[in-house]
């Protein structure tokens, strides 16, 4: 029994057997296991992985020896192989989760596909190193993500935002490095009209310009852009590539910009450029909320600029002024919308509870010391509630004063001696009562959705706010069309949340039929290799294949039923480990040559594994990306 993972382990059993097989490379990938560090999940996995694939083709492998072998060597051959695949496999996960929770140090915000990678296409240009990306396509747009760390399947939601696409998503796992004065993407696919867009992609992400290599799997290549050394070079030092940037940097030396002398138009264009520049990179720094219009003005007016069209790059400038001198909502309270809306709840209930305290302090005669001291305490939890964020628990204590203090209001017969104004004011004291045991009944609802976020979290929040005022002021009528919009929200709320529960059901059920059609088709070519009369082929349909789909589609299943049952606060995270299964999924119907060799075998069989489960996964990766 296999009871470690190590070349040791192997090459003992192998002695121990006798057994001559040819297993080199499976060697060397565990010498490659044995030296990597648990402390480094990056290159640990990567060991893993050839570790894994040496595996597999090392048990096909032993298929073919069965006869010259024996039975019993033969069954005990495969049984430490399969053991070792285990122990492989685990170690795999434990990596990917370490490197997960590495990568998961870097929070997923729109900076990590703009300002963030500048810095790292500085030193790519150095020539030293490679990095991982990430390219996403949808229709015409497209996006790239370069990281030093592996990327996790979960970035793909950010790559979704960046091409603003909810479904048709494509991702490219890529390795880059900087090769032949190119930036060179090496991807596992072929290669048709991807280096055109990926240099326009960096162009307007980062405002970089290089010549862009893109290298396919089947060793085709394709190029864009034309050498620009003297660019490349001026962006090394830290100036951003465009056309308006290269104008500028001419003028700062005092040379003629390319293409001979500038004219008053464009010294005039750089002149304004310059200062506006650092404020539209700070802006950017700052996740300004209008960033994407910032970047789209300032790309306008460079490729006005480019075009010697200087009239317009002007026009696009002076908007760009107007945008980043125009007030930033969020500096209103000097702190973010949440922190904003949380005040004014507070300040609220402060005012609330003042009166309330006031009442009381009227009423202490007739409500008796013990009475008073009750009153004063459940105050107190209220206002700690408030304070502590839980607006629920404090306005059920608030209520809960004020309804006893209605009951004290009168002695007993005094109503039916009561002026109509008396009676009109308990009247709308009732009503504000009636209201707000309705808001308590749906308290839980309001928190749920409220904690989920997103548009209705926000717009309820609102609601509630107004409700409380209306109470507040005597706007009885005012604060019952309130509660209703708010109980309309509520239901509508629910109703999306079962159309969406529902619609991720049926995609699981779209995956299971779809892994039910591959099951079919891989039992059919096993048949076929069983009735082969070649004697080898025979052998591998005897070992099966069915192992070769891994536990992915096990480990998606209970994912998604984790999400389904997930409460809408928890929905996100459960949402992106989801995604993190399709997304680890779809890399491995991408990578796997066993995969690859059964779509593409020469028995007459048709199977189409990749394409059926991709087919299915995607439109699942989309609808998880979109929460």
């Amino acid at each position: 029994m296999a009871d470690k993972l190590s070349e040791s382990t192997w090459s003992g059993f192998t002695k121990k057997h006798k057994l001559e097989l040819d297993d080199k490379a499976l060697l060397k990938a565990l010498a490659k296991f044995d030296k990597s560090d648990a402390a480094k999940p990056e290159p640990r996995l990567d060991a893993l992985k050839e570790l894994v694939e040496q595996l597999k083709k090392q048990i096909v492998a032993l298929a073919k020896l069965k006869k010259a072998l024996g039975d019993k060597p033969f069954a005990l051959a495969k049984d430490q192989l399969n053991e070792l695949l285990d122990l492989a496999e685990d170690e795999q996960k434990k990596a990917q989760a370490a490197a997960a929770d590495d990568d998961d140090e870097e929070p997923d915000t729109p900076v990590l596909l703009t300002t963030k990678m500048v810095p790292l296409l500085r030193e790519l240009r150095k020539g030293k190193v490679q990095m991982h990306a990430l390219i996403c396509t949808a229709g015409k747009n497209m996006a790239v993500l370069i990281m030093r760390r592996r990327i996790a399947p979960t970035r793909r939601k950010l790559l979704a935002q960046a091409v603003d696409a909810t479904g048709g998503m494509k991702y490219y796992p890529a390795d880059c490095l900087f090769e032949d004065k190119m930036l060179t993407f090496v991807v596992k696919t072929q290669v048709a009209r991807m280096a055109k867009r990926l240099r326009q992609a960096l162009l307007d992400q980062t405002e970089l310009r290089f010549k862009v290599r893109v290298r396919g799997e089947d060793g085709a290549e394709e190029t864009d852009g034309e050498d620009e050394d003297d660019a490349v070079d001026a962006e090394v030092q830290g100036a951003p590539i465009t056309p308006a940037s290269t104008a500028a940097s001419a003028a700062t030396k005092g040379a003629p910009p390319p293409g001979g002398p500038a004219s008053a138009e464009q010294t005039a264009f750089v002149q304004r450029l310059r200062p506006l520049r650092e404020r539209y990179e700070q802006a950017l720094r700052d996740q300004h909320p209008e960033a994407t219009k910032l970047r789209a003005l300032m790309g306008f007016a460079s490729e006005k600029a480019a075009a010697k069209d200087f009239a317009a790059a002007m026009q696009a400038l002076k908007t760009l002024e107007k945008v980043l001198a125009a007030p930033d909502p969020r500096d209103g309270a000097q702190a973010p919308p949440h922190d904003a809306e949380a005040a004014a709840d507070l300040r609220a209930f402060e005012q609330r509870l003042k009166r309330v305290l006031t009442r009381a302090k009227t009423k202490a005669a007739e409500l008796g010391a013990a009475a008073v001291k009750q009153l004063a305490q459940q105050a107190a939890a209220a206002q700690a509630a408030a304070k502590a964020g839980d607006s629920g628990r404090a306005d059920e204590g608030l209520a809960a004063i004020e309804a006893a203090l209605d009951a004290a209001a009168a002695p007993d017969g005094e109503s039916a001696a009561s002026t109509p104004g008396e009676q009109a004011t308990e009247q709308a004291a009732e009503q504000v009562h009636r209201i707000r045991q309705r808001l308590a009944a749906v308290q839980s609802q309001v928190d749920a959705v409220q904690n989920a976020g997103g548009r209705s979290g926000t717009e309820l929040r609102a609601l509630r706010r107004m409700l409380e005022r209306q109470l507040d002021a005597g706007g009885v009528e005012r604060a019952a069309l309130l509660l209703e919009r708010i109980e309309r929200l509520l239901a509508e709320a629910e109703q999306e949340d079962q159309q969406l529960r529902g619609r991720l059901k049926a995609l699981a059920d779209d995956l299971a039929h779809a892994e039910q059609a591959v099951a079919q088709q891989v039992a059919a070519l096993e048949k076929a290799l069983k009735a082969s009369q070649d004697e080898e082929l025979s052998l591998i349909g005897a070992a099966g294949l069915g192992w070769m789909l891994g536990e992915h589609g096990a480990r998606l299943k209970t994912l998604l039923a984790q999400l389904l049952k997930a409460e809408a606060a928890a929905r996100s995270k459960a949402a992106d480990r989801a995604l993190q299964g399709v997304g680890a999924y779809l890399d491995h119907l991408e990578s796997s040559p066993e995969i690859a060799a059964c779509d593409g075998n020469d028995l007459g069989v048709a199977v189409s594994i990749r394409a059926s489960l991709s087919f299915a996964l995607e439109p699942m990766g989309a609808a998880l990306a979109a929460l």
